[in-house]
């Protein structure tokens, strides 16, 4: 598809990532991904990689997760040992990325407090 943009100028591209439908409480998904646009000048523009989360299942699951601690083990299917785990693993994904997107940044930062409260609970 050629497209021109005017020197100088700037022009956003948005990509659709993850499935067509979540349902509500499933685990987020975290993508990470680097982009190269080819020029037709047949040089390349690299940008840098880039690690997101989609943020549409977020709410839903914090609150379990709140609800889990508050219980002290379980909330239907949440567990406390789930919370910390899955601490762990959002906190593995923002260390090992280079650039890591808000709603990622705060979903780990969220979890990191729950998995706290619930290790001073138990």
């Amino acid at each position: 598809m050629k497209y021109g943009l005017p020197p100088h100028e700037q022009e956003r591209v948005a990509f659709t990532v993850g499935p067509k439908s979540v349902f509500d409480g499933q685990l987020p998904r975290a993508y990470t991904f680097a982009i190269t646009l080819h020029l037709d000048d047949k040089t390349r523009v690299k940008v840098p990689e880039m690690t997101y989360m989609d943020p549409s299942s977020i709410k839903s699951v914090l609150w379990s997760a709140e609800r889990a601690v508050e219980d002290g083990e379980r909330f239907g299917f949440t567990t406390v040992s789930c919370i910390k785990e899955q601490e762990r693993k959002a906190r593995k994904i923002i260390k090992q990325a280079k650039n890591v997107s808000p709603e990622l940044q705060r979903y780990s930062a969220e979890l990191t407090r729950l998995a706290g409260l619930a290790s001073k609970t138990t």
